[in-house]
Order: C-alpha cells, then structure tokens, then sequence
C-alpha cells in the first residue's frame, strides 16, 4: 500500500463523507471488507490489510510479553465512531446517499496523516505486543460482527493434538486455540484473522482451511 492509494481509499474521510451523504472510496473500501467477512470472517485482516502487514513487519521490534487487550475495547470504538456517525448525519438531516469517488488533495497533512498512521501502528505493536492494532481496530470489530455465519474456518483435530501449544504461541492474536479445538474441532473465534500462522507452525499439520 503506497500513499497515492490513499488518494482513493483515504483513512480519515469516511466520517466526513457519510456525513454529508457521499459515498468515497474508502467507504467502499471497507464496505467489501465487512461484506466479505460474511463468508470468510476476518480474512481480509489478515492478507489485504496495509496496517496488517505493517504489523507482521513490525515483529522484530514488538513487545515480546504481548498484552491480553480484552475484546470490548475495539466493540467500544466501532459503537463510539458508529453513534458519532449517526449523530452528524442526524444533524445534517442526510436522507439519501450519492457516490463520490473522487481523490483527496496530495497535500502535507495527508502525507504527514499516512506516515503518522503507519507510525501509530508500529507503536502499538512495541507498547502491546504482536497485532495489537488488529485487537483495538474499529473495522475489525465491524467484521467480527459480521462474521458467526462465516463458511471458510481452521479445524482441527482433538483427539490428535498433542497439547503443546505451539499454535498458540505463533497465533497472530492470541487466541487459546487449543481450548477451542478441544471444544469443536474449530478456532470458532470470531477475532481469528485466518492469517494462517497456526496451520504453518502445528507440528502435526492438524490445523487446516476448511470451506463448508
């Protein structure tokens, strides 16, 4: 992700947008990542998100003892931007929606913005440890929302596994993956990424993608 994308995809305009009835690339931009966590749950965290890979880059610099960041917290920011929203559209008494895809200016504060976002990003990860901004992010948590219906999981195998937790210690975020294979033969955690580090590490290749 280069910064002339963010012409198109700006992170800081979707507010601002939906406010006033437009409809940006952004929003489109992060519509299809809700959409899709539909089917494949939170995928798109991930494999396409920009911040993602900034995270996965920012490993030989994060905080080893990676901090337990309870799941509200990113439900509190998606509800806190979501009721932000709806109040400024109220006020401007938006009643319809039209789409405008147009670039924002290549100025020096988005320049300054998308260096500061990345710089925000890498913070995160040295303060609170491995995809700690995946555990915080609103967008996240709008996908994680989305997804109880997903069809693309990692199964496992309980009577197979070995309990040595390896898959833990690899998994991206954090999650008790053995306790959920031990309970259904799925990492049925609606926060998992599919970013498929589990499935790479597991000694006895039990973990694997499966689409129902």
């Amino acid at each position: 992700m280069v910064p002339w994308v963010f012409l198109y995809i700006p992170p800081d305009h979707v507010v601002s947008s939906l406010e006033v009835g437009k409809i940006d690339g952004g929003t489109i931009f992060r519509g299809i990542f809700v959409v899709l966590a539909v089917v494949f749950g939170r995928i798109a965290c991930g494999w396409v998100c920009p911040w993602g890979t900034t995270q996965e880059l920012s490993e030989p610099i994060e905080n080893a003892n990676t901090k337990r960041i309870p799941p509200w917290i990113k439900y509190a920011f998606f509800l806190t931007w979501l009721a932000s929203l709806l109040v400024l559209m109220f006020r401007n008494e938006v009643r319809s929606f039209e789409l405008a895809i147009v670039p924002v200016p290549l100025d020096l504060f988005h320049i300054a913005l998308y260096f500061f976002m990345f710089a925000e990003v890498i913070f995160f990860c040295w303060w609170l440890g491995r995809r700690s901004a995946c555990k915080l992010c609103p967008l996240g948590a709008a996908m994680a929302l989305a997804s109880p219906f997903r069809r693309l999981k990692i199964k496992g195998d309980k009577d197979e596994c070995k309990h040595c937790k390896t898959c833990e210690a690899n998994c991206s975020m954090s999650l008790p993956i053995t306790e959920q294979v031990d309970g259904a033969n799925v990492v049925g955690d609606f926060n998992c990424i599919l970013c498929g580090r589990c499935v790479e590490s597991c000694p006895n290749g039990l973990l694997k993608y499966r689409l129902e």
